[in-house]
């Protein structure tokens, strides 16, 4: 869509730029457009040459509501100077980008291989509550094989389960930090076929990162 918005003043460009950026953090948006055009009839203030009255004319474009998205991986290893490991894979996800009309996105992610299959839900929101911080929450669970031998008359496997939850935010420092909190809790359960081996373990994770961006568009 496209609205005109009257300003007093001429904005400059780090406030067009400032204005551009926070329309595009709501996440609702896949392009902006501001544009600056002298007011119809407006005349320069008495005594000035350059600042006059403009309309900002905005464009937007919404993003889809709901994405799918697909693809297939080959991975190959050498396993030997004469053998090669090749496993064929397959990841879809699905998105819905305006839950109960929020603003929020929810999802669901799946990939699939021989020796591995992994499924998550995620929830995102570009505020917490009225402060403004991205936040994620993250609910996955995982099944590997992480060791076969085919030694004995019957096949050996290590498979290893694991559920876990965490939940990370996003808060800007200074216009160009992302400082990037986060935890996640989970259960990591290991078992041998053939045999008693059953190992269940609890695994807590507390993470933090920044990211200095300097583009000034």
């Amino acid at each position: 869509g496209e609205e005109d918005c009257n300003a007093g003043m001429m904005p400059n460009r780090a406030a067009v730029s400032t204005a551009r950026r926070r329309l595009y953090e709501t996440g609702v948006y896949r392009s902006v457009e501001i544009s600056l055009e002298p007011a119809p009839g407006g005349a320069s203030p008495e005594g000035t040459s350059t600042n006059r009255p403009v309309v900002a004319k905005v464009r937007v474009e919404e993003r889809a509501r709901y994405s799918f998205r697909y693809g297939i991986a080959v991975n190959s290893d050498r396993i030997s100077s004469e053998e090669r490991d090749t496993r064929l894979g397959f990841a879809a996800d699905l998105s819905n980008r305006n839950v109960f009309g929020s603003g929020m996105t929810a999802g669901v992610s799946l990939r699939l291989r021989r020796d591995q299959e992994v499924a998550r839900l995620f929830l995102s929101a570009n505020r917490f509550f009225v402060l403004p911080l991205r936040s994620n929450v993250f609910l996955s669970r995982e099944r590997q094989d992480i060791g076969s031998s085919t030694d004995s008359p019957t096949d050996v496997q290590t498979v290893a389960d694991v559920t876990e939850i965490s939940a990370e935010q996003v808060f800007r420092l200074r216009r160009l930090i992302d400082l990037r909190y986060g935890y996640g809790i989970g259960r990591n359960r290991t078992t041998i076929s053939d045999s008693d081996f059953d190992l269940t373990v609890r695994v807590a994770r507390l993470q933090t990162s920044a990211l200095v961006d300097r583009r000034s568009d």
